[in-house]
């Protein structure tokens, strides 16, 4: 986050020098476009021993004596391996809901999602985050241990296998702490396009060092969503500064739009209707201040990389 708000610094081991740290964009914008669905990133796939280890019989024991005893997910018992008579069934290693759907394709219990309002009345979307490989922590083969009904986040807690496969297909998060283990999906239309060009007769104010304007314009004509609910269309378009912190704002808006993450459905406070809605805020106006959604707004790159970073984004998925 220092990076991207231009303060980062280099310290001698000693703290004696620092020199600051620069990052320089090429400031020529080239006009371009993402279309949807031709430009989505939907990276399904879940890889569990990418975030975090299976248990072995004695860890699990171990579990239950001094720490949980019960997965948060489903409420339901870890039953340590070595503990179970050799005669039960292995349906009884893992939890009740999924032995049941094994038999009967029952479908595991529903998990509630949290609707929340915007400063401007738009409700954000309800995120659906799926699982992106990070490998960052050695997978069991590499520890020599294999697939085992209770698996151990990269945070230290502790769920079901088969209740934490189902809950991610749901949002790539820990269920009691909320860390992130991988890319956020949203429910932005799957249609719709992004245009950005250079405009150089106009400058924003608050922004003087920066001459020209960088305009950005979302088109979403009507449709449907995933579960076939009809929407009216959107075109909105926003402007940011022709300066580095523009630049970056746009590299990062890029990917939250072909994530999906961009915009949302929702029901607008304002109209009462089902439509596509703000998750990360554009300015809208290029003058007015902050209350007109315009500028000068000297918060508005920060507040922006926060929405950027509650969506999952940040200068790390640049490439």
């Amino acid at each position: 986050q220092a990076l991207e708000c231009g303060s980062a610094i280099f310290r001698l081991r000693d703290g004696s020098q620092k020199c600051k740290m620069e990052v320089r964009f090429e400031h020529r914008i080239v006009p371009g476009e993402l279309n949807l669905p031709r430009d989505l990133d939907e990276d399904t796939g879940v890889e569990l021993s990418s975030v975090g280890v299976f248990l072995s019989p004695e860890e699990q024991q171990r579990v239950c004596r001094e720490a949980e005893k019960e997965c948060s997910i489903c409420s339901e018992d870890f039953v340590p391996e070595q503990s179970m008579p050799p005669t039960r069934s292995t349906t009884n290693k893992i939890p009740s809901w999924a032995a049941c759907q094994a038999s009967s394709s029952q479908a595991m219990p529903h998990f509630q999602k949290v609707h929340e309002v915007d400063d401007d009345g738009d409700v954000v979307m309800e995120v659906q985050a799926q699982q992106a490989p990070a490998p960052s922590m050695p997978s069991s083969a590499a520890r020599g241990s294999r697939e085992g009904p209770v698996f151990r986040l990269q945070c230290g807690h502790v769920y079901h296998t088969e209740c934490l496969k189902k809950w991610f297909e749901q949002r790539a998060s820990c269920p009691l702490c909320l860390k992130g283990f991988g890319k956020v999906i949203g429910n932005q239309p799957r249609n719709g396009s992004f245009q950005w060009y250079v405009d150089t007769n106009m400058q924003l104010p608050g922004h003087m060092n920066a001459k020209n304007t960088i305009v950005i314009q979302f088109d979403f004509p009507p449709g449907t969503d995933d579960d076939g609910r009809g929407y009216p269309g959107r075109r909105e378009k926003g402007y940011l500064p022709c300066n580095c912190q523009g630049i970056l704002q746009l590299e990062l808006f890029k990917v939250a739009f072909q994530r999906r993450v961009m915009f949302g459905l929702g029901t607008s406070m304002a109209s009462g209707k089902y439509k596509p809605t703000f998750n990360i805020h554009i300015k809208t106006k290029s003058r007015g201040g902050a209350t007109q959604h315009g500028y000068p707004d000297p918060d508005y790159f920060q507040r922006s990389l926060d929405e950027l970073k509650s969506m999952g984004i940040s200068i790390a998925d640049l490439r």
